[in-house]
């Protein structure tokens, strides 16, 4: 009897924590997908626990019909925390995932192989290049270190570091394990970076296991690290390919789209941002130095999010790139300043100051300073690691360099540098930097990357529209997708998800181009 009230009071829990458009959500899933629910499984789809409500329409679709293909359970795993809200597991179980496996720590207090690969790191580069039982697992703690901690750099005698390899070895342990008594046909990640999800993604690649990325803009295939972003090289070959017509209605767009960002708008193909510095000038002040020197400007990135985003940065992370370019400017005869990005956090500017207080050569301009007043007062070459400013800067006529493989690469209206070597030889030669700045190219490289490559249609009519609606009219993303959904959509969906699965393309938007609107 006792249990039975227990059993209530948790149904009561579980639908306070419940919307109104979560149970609708659930409902349709049930409905939609219970033909999809096996008896009996051949092997396992492994996915992460993601607790994004916008991400369950995609992993609706892609997760049902890859388990089906398969003759496959969905099995969701990750570090069981306090994410693991009873609203995301019902969501989870609506959409046919059947068994959660926490991944369990069995001894998190100090062990033998993370003691000894912690005493033997001699530097940051060490633990970079870190392995464990075949697995490389560096970056992927050393990314955890700070996002985890809100750290601007790795201290590698750090005694919170040790913690972090004691969770990484343990769960590397677990997981070979894991993948060794079951079969694993497939895995479905939210993300390729930090741990487990990264560890489970080098174990897949390890046994030619598939690994997705699917999301509701897009589905991207991975066989190795890194390698989900190598599209960027073929932007023009692919743009080559497009009907003379089309290119020219592609470089139209595109400049609609860049005029509107230039005019101060937004969250323009980048709805993230919340704050604009493409504005008229702020300030009758003077910010840039009046001289004959070169002025630069360092374009910022948060210190936290994922150094190593698109490929191995050439620096451990944006806290060194940033020390050695404060000791470049001590070797150099220019005008250094230094910007963060509007939406930058407190603890990232804070330690933008503690670096380049008084007494370095670099001057840290205001946040919210207008780049065009920027660059009318003489800013002349900007540096970014990898940032949207490779085309933002080069569209005002600006010398831009980038620190690392970039979206940017296969355009030569930057300054793409291969190693340190030839990233302290650009530095040094600014001036006479062959970098060609083609408008039309811009234009090229912007549709490929906010249009060709972005499958707006997989689920939604259009992901845009919504997004846009998420933010202006305060509606529920579940809400959202059923006011608009039909069975006709949903067919077409299940078609082209399984026609790009059959398929050899690596990416969705290589099987199913569309121009915008259409």
């Amino acid at each position: 009897m006792f249990k039975k009230f227990l059993r209530i009071i948790d149904i009561i829990k579980e639908n306070i924590f419940l919307t109104k458009d979560d149970r609708a959500f659930i409902n349709h899933n049930l409905e939609k997908w219970c033909d999809y629910k096996l008896d009996k499984a051949n092997g396992v789809i492994l996915t992460d626990f993601y607790p994004l409500k916008e991400s369950f329409i995609i992993l609706s679709y892609f997760l049902n019909i890859l388990a089906k293909n398969h003759e496959s359970k969905i099995v969701v795993f990750g570090v069981k925390n306090n994410k693991w809200k009873r609203v995301f597991i019902k969501l989870y179980k609506s959409i046919n995932a059947s068994e959660f496996v926490n991944i369990t720590l069995q001894n998190n207090k100090i062990n033998k192989p993370a003691n000894n690969l912690f005493v033997s790191l001699r530097s940051k580069d060490d633990l970079i290049n870190l392995q464990y039982k075949g697995i490389s697992i560096g970056i992927d703690v050393y990314e955890t270190y700070l996002r985890t901690l809100l750290e601007p750099t790795v201290n590698i005698t750090d005694i919170r570091l040790l913690e972090i390899l004691v969770k990484a070895t343990n769960q590397v342990d677990f997981l070979l394990d894991y993948f060794q008594r079951n079969k694993i046909l497939a895995c479905v990640l939210s993300h390729d970076c930090y741990i487990p999800n990264n560890i489970v993604a080098k174990i897949a690649y390890q046994n030619n296991i598939p690994v997705y990325l699917p999301n509701n803009r897009g589905i991207n295939t991975s066989k190795k690290q890194f390698d989900v972003h190598n599209y960027f090289i073929n932007f023009r070959n692919l743009f080559s390919k497009m009907t003379e017509e089309k290119q020219v209605k592609a470089l139209k767009f595109a400049k609609e789209r860049l005029d509107k960002r230039f005019s101060g708008e937004v969250g323009v193909d980048m709805p993230y941002s919340t704050k604009t510095a493409f504005h008229g000038k702020n300030t009758e002040d003077r910010v840039i130095n009046k001289s004959n020197k070169p002025k630069v400007l360092i374009l910022t990135h948060d210190f936290f999010d994922n150094p190593h985003a698109y490929s191995k940065f050439m620096f451990p992370d944006f806290y060194e790139w940033l020390k050695f370019l404060e000791k470049m400017s001590r070797e150099v005869n220019y005008d250094w300043y230094i910007k963060t990005h509007p939406d930058a956090s407190c603890e990232t500017i804070d330690i933008i100051h503690k670096l380049f207080g008084q007494h370095t050569k670099i001057k840290i301009v205001p946040s919210n300073i207008s780049h065009f007043q920027l660059v009318e007062e003489g800013v002349n070459c900007a540096i970014t690691a990898h940032g949207s400013i490779g085309h933002e800067y080069a569209m005002m006529g600006v010398k831009v360099i980038n620190a690392a493989f970039n979206p940017h690469i296969a355009y030569n209206f930057n300054y793409h540098a291969k190693n340190i070597v030839d990233y302290e030889y650009a530095i040094k030669n600014l001036i006479k930097l062959d970098i060609r700045i083609c408008k039309n190219e811009i234009y090229e490289f912007y549709y490929m990357r906010y249009f060709y490559t972005f499958s707006d249609s997989i689920v939604f009519n259009s992901y845009r529209k919504i997004s846009e609606k998420l933010i202006t009219d305060n509606l529920s993303v579940f809400y959202l997708f059923l006011n608009e959904f039909n069975l006709e959509k949903h067919i077409e969906t299940i078609r082209h998800i399984n026609n790009f699965l059959t398929s050899t393309k690596a990416h969705y938007f290589e099987y199913l181009r569309r121009l915008p609107g259409k």
